[in-house]
């Protein structure tokens, strides 16, 4: 039954979340709107999947050490009847957004609990036909070094956006490739990559152009990189590093480029 619940606690939460989400815009102090807040949810649902695997492990060294009786044919048929229920959950939020980091990280909290059903079952049989009590301590702690890696991979994706660095679905090399694609473009000066979530991600570069490349063949170029990184889900803001055009084209020029 937990998993039903879950299921139902997140969905709604997702579609409250994302209702508050779409009526706060940006605004002259909030730059960029709310969206940073699903990231913020999703590293505490990662952390809560950490911190269950910690405690379940702990607990499974102690029943480990001090092995005690328990009664194996309930345990199983609890086992089975929560597998059947997370079976179902997990088809109902696999049609939802998975790209969404809340989604996974709700997602991986249905997949813990039917791994969990799937070991209690396993120790169950092995305790009723073999009578090992180690077992069930064992499949626990397995599942919950699972449990434990999906909830610490979900975190470290989280903080990484947070912390403002390269989402991991963006390949740097990639981009730097594209921006010198064209000829007239010498060097990249500078460029940041970041994202507010996973799926709304910003790029700003400043480029260094040859000597003799007039300004319309500038803007040309760098509006058909913009179009081509827009058709990639990134907005870039591309432009000539002025410090450079500076050196090469003197004060006057400058003037006259604005």
């Amino acid at each position: 039954m937990q998993g039903i619940w879950q299921a139902i606690v997140y969905r709604s939460y997702y579609r409250f979340l994302h209702s508050i989400l779409a009526k706060k815009m940006p605004n002259k102090i909030m730059n960029f709107g709310y969206r940073r807040a699903e990231t913020l949810v999703a590293l505490v649902n990662g952390s809560t999947l950490v911190i269950i695997a910690i405690y379940i492990i702990i607990e499974a060294v102690g029943r480990l050490v001090n092995p005690s009786p328990i009664m194996s044919l309930p345990m199983i048929a609890v086992a089975i009847l929560g597998l059947i229920m997370n079976i179902v959950v997990a088809r109902i939020m696999l049609s939802s957004d998975q790209s969404n980091l809340n989604m996974k990280a709700a997602y991986l909290h249905v997949v813990a609990d039917t791994l969990g059903s799937v070991a209690a079952i396993l120790a169950g049989l092995g305790m009723y036909f073999f009578n090992w009590l180690w077992l069930d301590a064992v499949a626990s702690a397995a599942v919950s070094i699972i449990i434990f890696r999906s909830g610490f991979n979900v975190c470290r994706t989280e903080i990484r956006l947070l912390m403002q660095g390269v989402p991991t679905n963006v390949d740097v090399a990639k981009v730097e490739q594209m921006l010198l694609e064209p000829k007239e473009i010498k060097s990249i000066t500078r460029m940041q990559i970041w994202g507010l979530t996973e799926d709304e991600i910003y790029l700003s570069a400043q480029l260094c152009f040859a000597e003799d490349v007039d300004t319309e063949t500038e803007r040309q170029i760098l509006y058909n990189l913009a179009k081509r990184f827009h058709e990639m889900d990134i907005h870039a803001t591309l432009q000539n590093d002025l410090a450079v055009y500076f050196e090469q084209h003197g004060k006057a020029e400058i003037a006259h480029h604005h």
